[in-house]
């Protein structure tokens, strides 16, 4: 499945965390940039390696922001 089939499953994960939408698809955008193309694999991009991502850049942004 392609990444962005995954999107909503990432933003549940910020909603949970308090995070404001706008920031979550910020986020995303800046994750799926970061893939070097590999939008459409079912080994490295699954719902949880989504999630898993959707995770590690909310405590990115919990230090980020102090």
């Amino acid at each position: 499945m392609h990444v962005n089939g995954f999107k909503e499953k990432w933003i549940e994960v910020f909603a949970r965390a308090g995070i404001e939408l706008d920031i979550a698809q910020e986020e995303f955008a800046e994750w799926v940039s970061g893939l070097d193309g590999e939008l459409d694999n079912e080994y490295t991009q699954n719902e949880l390696s989504v999630i898993m991502a959707a995770e590690e850049a909310i405590e990115y942004l919990s230090h980020a922001r102090g």
